[in-house]
């Protein structure tokens, strides 16, 4: 549970082009108003996206990273053979499994994931339609 939820996201698309034709005009002089509103929609969807990366990634760093330093020993799960176990902890994870607080960790991340997915796959299909489309040009 902790590994599949401790991803932060840092898609950066670069849409300085598009946005650049934007503020310039340059946009509206494509033949296609599919196309047009589909870069239109690609530059919301972007920012969209980052705001909402902002927030899944805030809340693993300040809040889920924080309670893991306390309650969980990354030593123990570490693939680094040669540090190890640690003689602090005795692989207690009923103690954090019991905890309502990592709990509500845990579906929080999986609620940011989830909606972080949903918007990905919105920007995928997008840009395949702006494929689709700069073909047809």
């Amino acid at each position: 549970m902790i590994s599949a939820n401790f991803s932060d996201y840092h898609l950066n698309l670069d849409l300085n082009v598009i946005i650049e034709g934007r503020e310039n005009g340059d946009l509206a002089l494509l033949p296609s108003n599919k196309l047009r509103q589909a870069l239109y929609h690609l530059t919301t969807e972007n920012d969209a996206l980052i705001e909402r990366e902002r927030i899944t990634n805030e809340d693993l760093n300040v809040l889920f990273v924080p309670y893991l330093n306390k309650n969980f020993n990354f030593r123990n799960r570490s693939p680094l053979k040669n540090i190890g176990k640690s003689n602090l902890y005795k692989n207690d994870n009923a103690k954090i499994l019991g905890d309502q607080e990592f709990e509500n960790y845990i579906i929080s991340r999986i609620e940011y994931n989830e909606a972080n997915l949903k918007l990905y796959i919105q920007m995928k299909q997008n840009l395949e339609t702006i494929s689709k489309l700069l073909l047809t040009l």
